[in-house]
C-alpha cells in the first residue's frame, strides 16, 4: 500500500478516533459514573490502528481521554500515537469546555495541542508546529468562538444519538489546526450481523463540513477525502448506555471500519458492567 493513502487513513484514524470518543460519552446525570471503550480499526480490511476511550462524568461534569495509537503496516511505516483529554461542564444543558490537550507523533515529529475556553465563548489555542509552521490556513480567533474540542463534541453527539434520541445535531469543533461542522443525521433503526457485534443498532450519518485550517501541501486530493462516515450505535450488555459498535468511512478508495471489542461501566454505585464483544 503506497505512503499517501496510509498516511491519509492515520488522519482519519483521528477523525475516528474523536467521532467514537464523542459519541460514546454517557448521560451524566443518570448514567455510568465511568465508561471504557476499545476499539479495533482496519483499513482495507488489514488491522491499522486501535482506540482506548474513557469517559469519567459527575452532575454537572466531564472528564474524557483517548489514546491512538497504529498498528500493522501504517505502524512499521508510520508509528503514529496520539492521545487527548477534555475537561468541562455542563451549563444550562450545553456542553462547556474547559481545557483540551492532545499530543501525538505523526511520522517521527512531535505535535501539541493546548486550549483554554473563556465563559464568553472565545478560545485560546496554542498549537505546535503553529498553522504557519505546518503550511496551513490559520483560523483567526473571532473564526473558533463558541467552537468545542474534538472530545467534547461528546455530549452533543451522543445525547442526540442515544436510546430515545433523535440522532440530530450539529457542533462546530476546532482541534487547534482545523475547524469544522459535524452533523448527525437518523439512518434508521438495523441488525448488524458481523464478526463482533450481532444484533440491533441504530444508525446514524455523521457529514464532515471543512471551515478552514486546510494544509496547502495535502496528502490527497479533495476529491477522495471522507466526507460522511456511518455510525451504528447498541447496548451491548445489561448496565451499558448504546455506544458505537461501529464507524464505516471511505479513504482513497478503500474502506476504513471501526469495530468496539471491548466496553465496560462503573455506576454510581460502584457496580460494574462489561461486555467483550465478539
Amino acid at each position: 500500500m503506497p505512503l499517501r493513502p496510509l498516511a491519509a487513513a492515520v488522519a482519519v484514524l483521528t477523525l475516528a478516533a474523536s467521532l467514537l470518543a464523542a459519541a460514546a460519552s454517557p448521560a451524566v446525570a443518570s448514567g455510568p459514573r465511568r465508561l471504557e471503550l476499545t476499539y479495533e480499526i482496519y483499513y482495507g480490511g488489514f488491522l491499522s490502528g486501535s482506540l482506548d476511550v474513557t469517559v469519567d462524568a459527575t452532575e454537572g461534569r466531564y472528564q474524557m481521554a483517548s489514546r491512538l495509537r497504529s498498528r500493522g503496516a501504517i505502524d512499521m511505516l508510520i508509528r503514529f500515537t496520539a492521545s487527548s483529554e477534555s475537561q468541562g461542564v455542563l451549563s444550562a444543558g450545553r456542553v462547556a469546555p474547559r481545557r483540551y490537550r492532545t499530543d501525538n507523533t505523526w511520522m517521527g515529529e512531535a505535535r501539541r495541542v493546548r486550549s483554554t475556553y473563556r465563559p464568553d465563548g472565545g478560545v485560546e489555542a496554542v498549537a505546535v508546529p503553529s498553522a504557519a509552521e505546518d503550511d496551513r490556513e490559520e483560523i483567526p480567533p473571532a473564526a473558533a468562538r463558541g467552537s468545542v474540542d474534538p472530545l467534547s463534541a461528546a455530549l452533543a453527539l451522543a445525547r442526540s444519538a442515544g436510546a430515545g434520541a433523535a440522532c440530530t445535531t450539529e457542533v462546530r469543533v476546532f482541534d487547534g489546526w482545523r475547524l469544522y461542522d459535524l452533523r448527525l443525521a437518523y439512518g434508521g433503526e438495523e441488525r448488524l450481523t458481523g464478526d463482533r457485534y450481532t444484533g440491533p443498532a441504530r444508525r446514524c450519518r455523521v457529514t464532515f463540513t471543512r471551515l478552514g485550517g486546510r494544509s496547502q501541501r495535502p496528502w490527497l486530493p479533495r476529491s477522495v477525502r471522507p466526507s460522511t462516515a456511518e455510525l451504528w450505535f447498541a447496548p451491548v450488555a445489561e448496565g451499558l448506555p448504546p455506544v458505537p459498535v461501529r464507524l464505516e468511512t471511505e479513504v482513497a478508495f478503500a474502506t476504513l471500519v471501526a469495530h468496539l471489542v471491548a466496553a465496560r461501566a462503573t455506576g454510581p454505585t460502584r457496580s460494574e458492567a462489561a461486555a467483550a464483544i465478539h
